[in-house]
């Protein structure tokens, strides 16, 4: 069934005009589609939801509603994408001919995503835009949230997977990947450490959103500040480092995150220090002392996890992540374990980074 058939399931009143397809998210297939009212021309999102990777496909989508729904109520003047129902007041479509499913969004007219960080304050208003995020969901009931993939950041969990990656070695490439699996095996003892935290209730529960890249943050396109934040598929309960960790690992790379030339990639402390700025400007007064002493350690610990997945899944023959040929997971592995590295010699930089900002932050608002 063409996209157009499939868009015309949803309640949508426009005369539809086009569909192509749109951004390069690794997960689900993402197009952009035009229709035409009595005024002007309009566009919305069309997806196509990965029911292999969200196997409960109405808990997701049921967790996006009641976030936007309360972020929407809560902060009216944010500008976060809505469900668009279907026609029989759905929040998604199911397609029994393909046997897939898809969801559409509204479109933030004023709005542009970015992949790379063009100017250095992109970084910062990404910062306030996940922290204002946290801010604004921190009083919604998590029960109310499901685990859309279980164990997403259990990183006990992800060491248990890729090592038994390695020894099943199910597609023959342990042998192509010797230093890189050495490399991770040897840095175990970082896969308890936030894990072992929420489970001894030294840090809390939250819910967190889970993917917290740049191209996550729609800006504005003239004044380039953040609009609202994107793509809540992994909205979840979890610790609010996660979050942090993994801006950084994706956002404060000096290189890519599939980089071919390694000596491009490194930690930029500039970056760190412009989101960390942003975020703890809206987050300071509700996290805790463990958290923010942990903050630093889990950008090094979110690439840790990264790592692994990448490698796990080069192991595993490409299952899970989309790749442009044989050796693109292995190539983002070695690109991470090249930035864990990186992290590791600036640790002390960066814990002394957030200290003082964190310091800044309650002055203020003292």
């Amino acid at each position: 069934m063409s996209e157009q058939r499939i868009f015309e399931n949803f309640d949508i009143k426009e005369k539809f005009i086009s569909v192509i397809p749109y951004g390069n998210g690794h997960i689900n297939d993402t197009f952009l589609v035009q229709t035409k009212g009595k005024i002007k021309v309009k566009q919305y999102i069309l997806q196509r939801i990965n029911h292999r990777v969200f196997k409960n496909v109405e808990g997701l989508m049921n967790n996006i509603e009641i976030v936007t729904a309360y972020v929407n109520i809560n902060s009216p003047g944010n500008v976060y994408q809505k469900i668009i129902k279907t026609k029989d007041n759905k929040n998604y479509y199911f397609c029994s001919d393909t046997y897939t499913y898809w969801r559409v969004y509204t479109f933030v007219e004023d709005g542009v995503s970015f992949d790379d960080i063009v100017e250095p304050n992109l970084f910062y208003e990404t910062g306030l835009a996940f922290g204002e995020f946290q801010k604004h969901i921190q009083d919604l009931n998590a029960e109310k949230i499901v685990e859309t993939i279980a164990n997403f950041h259990n990183t006990k969990i992800r060491f248990k997977n890729f090592e038994t990656s390695v020894n099943l070695d199910l597609v023959d490439r342990v042998r192509l990947a010797k230093p890189e699996i050495d490399f991770l095996l040897s840095k175990k003892d970082y896969a308890p450490v936030i894990v072992d935290l929420l489970e001894e209730k030294k840090i809390p529960y939250r819910i967190t959103h889970n993917d917290t890249k740049l191209n996550n943050v729609i800006f504005h396109k003239t004044t380039k500040k953040a609009l609202s934040v994107i793509d809540l598929d992994t909205i979840m309960p979890g610790s609010i480092l996660y979050d942090f960790g993994d801006a950084i690992r994706y956002g404060a790379n000096k290189g890519k995150e599939d980089d071919r030339d390694l000596t491009k990639v490194g930690i930029d402390l500039n970056l760190f220090e412009l989101f960390t700025k942003g975020f703890l400007e809206n987050t300071a007064k509700m996290m805790n002392k463990t958290e923010i002493e942990h903050l630093a350690f889990s950008a090094l610990l979110m690439t840790y996890e990264l790592s692994m997945r990448f490698l796990e899944d080069y192991l595993n023959g490409d299952k899970y992540f989309k790749a442009s040929d044989d050796e693109h997971n292995l190539r983002r592995a070695r690109a991470q374990i090249a930035l864990m590295k990186d992290i590791e010699k600036n640790l002390d930089k960066m814990n002394l980074i957030v200290k003082n900002i964190y310091n800044d932050c309650m002055k203020k608002d003292s």
